[in-house]
């Protein structure tokens, strides 16, 4: 889709405009907005840069480069333009609602403001039974109009006002301010760009309604669909909405900011650049008129208008997609627990987690943005390390699995990058196993230990041994493959596999699980993959002590071997809470402690022994605690309890 070069003011002028008819005007208006309506968003196609942009071929080096198909290894797609053109995308229909109104009112403006007086075909003028007032009489009715327009502007807010009026304050620890994208929908309308236009008297009512156009029209650019409402946002809180027409003539877009400040040419002198495809930076030199504090003002003011949209994946979405954030961007959440509840107060193996709602306008997963309650929660995980390997390493592992949505893995929705660190979002968990033993349900009488609970606790465990199974073998995806191969097994584990990395969602996408909820395996931090003539040399690494086996001690090694010990662990005490409810995991736990035979007494599930082999040599070996004993027999003779024949029988 071709965007011509805005090289200047739009030649339109009202004498121009009584040499084309009404019927014609209205008719390239109407097909104006039917391509509006029914065009559906822009499909990739070849296309040539340099004829398409108006772009030099010695420039054409700045460009968007095609960029090739990235694996799972990879993020799947890097959002630069904070997911502007997506939202602008996934929110077209409302979009052209409110173009259509406007655009209808427009035609109806220019008929007023042309007096009705446009020519026929034949050159002849047609007033289509209008009768055209004096002279005298319309100059008098334009100083009428002036004066109406002048006194509505002084008793309304500026454009300023209402966007200053209508930020929201973001719940992170510097609260910044962001105006949300509804508000921003609201505010800056078509209507409300011609009044601005107007008022800065930036021509006739032609040349405002091709100016609104430029500013508010959707336009793809670059293979991006954008707009300059956010710009002509920005001038309104610094009060500049009359320089819009600079941003036409030199070609600039919403989807070029934010716009660097920097006096690295000229010091003590900042310009306000544009970032170049190649990271280098290119002063935008027709706002050089502007004085110093007018820059700063809008390098500040911009921030505002540039909370991000994240596009979550979704069963129609399968794409995990990466967000690169600049370091004074606002994120827009709403609600965040980070800033109730202080550090460190959710830590996981390789990062701290905490709840967030991220504004229903800014993410595409809202079901119903007049409902607070259909906008869910998120968990953001915030990772120890700024190393980006380490990071692509934990995102490779978890989109493995999110594009294959097992109902018993946790999914990941989406990553960013910002203020140097990296952040996962994940769906919001109620609680987690341990929890759920201890705290939620810790009453061994309920829930009722009857046939519906026993199903669901078999299911369960049989769901989680699914979800390790498809840790430990995976196929590579298609885009990871060799062009030889058609396909290739590799070996994974989890490697730190504990009650508190299981979550437990009362509800989750519908899946029916009666009210108890469903189970999932999350925190891969620890998770490796590996081809099958590794599958047994696993590296090293720290993981949680309880549900270690005994091999670690001696080898200080993780392998598929160790998921299996630390399920076995995990469903013992699973079995426990079924039959003895919280109070029992906790005194299981207590008992394995004092059960020890190391100095220091540890909560493990074993104990070393010494071994005599034939030979007479003593062999360290590992033997399960008395206590682990004494718990299994206590299972097995519970086969006489009145609710246990349910759980066998399932």
């Amino acid at each position: 889709m071709k965007r011509a070069r805005v090289t200047g003011l739009h030649p339109t002028t009202l004498g121009s405009l009584k040499s084309t008819p009404l019927s014609s005007m209205t008719a390239n208006r109407e097909t104006k907005r039917q391509i509006s309506e029914a065009q559906p968003p822009p499909s990739p196609v070849p296309w040539d840069r340099a004829v398409q942009l108006g772009v030099p071929e010695s420039a054409s080096d700045l460009l968007d480069r095609p960029k090739p198909q990235s694996s799972a290894a990879s993020h799947s797609s890097v959002v630069n333009d904070l997911g502007n053109a997506k939202y602008l995308a996934n929110n077209r229909a409302s979009v052209h609602a409110i173009s259509n109104r406007d655009s209808q009112a427009s035609v109806d403006e220019l008929v007023a403001f042309s007096g009705a007086g446009f020519t026929d075909s034949g050159g002849s003028l047609a007033l289509w039974g209008v009768e055209l007032p004096s002279q005298a009489d319309a100059t008098q009715q334009e100083e009428l109009d002036e004066a109406n327009r002048e006194s509505q502007s002084a008793d309304r807010e500026t454009l300023g006002e209402s966007i200053r009026a209508a930020c929201e304050v973001s719940r992170t620890r510097d609260k910044g301010k962001f105006l949300p994208n509804d508000a921003l929908e609201s505010i800056v309308t078509r209507e409300r760009v011609r009044e601005e236009l107007s008022n800065h008297k930036l021509g006739q009512p032609a040349h405002l309604e091709y100016l609104a156009d430029e500013i508010w029209d959707v336009t793809i650019s670059q293979g991006k669909e954008t707009t300059r409402r956010r710009i002509f946002a920005i001038l309104g809180l610094i009060e500049k909405c009359g320089d819009i027409v600079d941003f036409i003539q030199n070609d600039l877009y919403d989807k070029d900011l934010p716009f660097i400040l920097s006096d690295e040419a000229h010091p003590g002198r900042p310009q306000l650049c544009r970032k170049r495809k190649n990271g280098t930076t290119e002063p935008i030199q027709f706002l050089n008129k502007w004085r110093i504090p007018v820059r700063e003002s809008f390098d500040n003011n911009q921030w505002q208008l540039l909370a991000p949209y994240f596009t979550l994946l979704t069963e129609s979405n399968r794409t995990v997609s990466h967000y690169p954030l600049a370091d004074r961007i606002i994120l827009p959440l709403i609600e965040s627990d980070e800033v109730k509840q202080g550090p460190g107060h959710a830590e996981g193996g390789y990062g701290d987690v905490w709840r967030v709602k991220i504004h229903p306008f800014h993410h595409n997963c809202c079901k119903n943005t007049d409902d607070s309650n259909e906008n869910p929660s998120y968990a953001v995980k915030r990772l120890h390390h700024s190393n980006k390997e380490a990071f692509d390493v934990e995102v490779s592992n978890l989109k493995r699995f999110s594009a294959k949505d097992h109902v018993h893995l946790i999914k990941l929705l989406v990553t960013f990058s910002w203020r140097d660190q990296y952040y996962l979002l994940f769906p919001w968990a109620d609680e987690n196993l341990l929890t759920f033993w201890k705290s939620l349900y810790p009453e061994p009488s309920y829930p009722p230990r009857d046939h519906n609970l026993a199903a669901w606790f078999s299911k369960e465990c049989l769901g989680i041994a699914h979800g390790l199974q498809m840790i430990h073998t995976a196929e590579i995806p298609s885009s990871d493959r060799q062009p030889c191969e058609t396909s290739l097994q590799i070996h994974g584990r989890h490697g730190d596999l504990k009650p508190e990395n299981i979550l437990w969602f009362k509800s989750y996408e519908g899946t029916e699980q009666g009210k108890f909820g469903v189970l999932k395996i999350s925190d891969f931090g620890l998770t490796r993959f590996h081809g099958t003539q590794s599958k047994s040399h696993f590296e090293n690494v720290a993981v949680s002590a309880t549900y270690r086996p005994p091999e670690f001690d001696v080898a200080m090694m993780v392998s598929q071997g160790f998921d299996i010990w630390s399920l076995g662990c995990v469903l013992l005490e699973f079995v426990t809470w079924y039959l003895l409810g919280g109070a029992g995991v906790e005194k299981f736990s207590s008992d394995r402690a004092k059960d020890d035979s190391r100095e220091i007494h540890q909560d493990v599930f074993f104990n070393f022994v010494q071994i005599k082999e034939k030979n007479g040599d003593l062999q360290l070996g590992a033997r399960a605690k008395q206590s682990v004993v004494n718990v299994s027999r206590s299972i097995q003779d519970s086969s006489s309890s009145a609710f246990y024949p349910d759980l066998n029988c399932v």
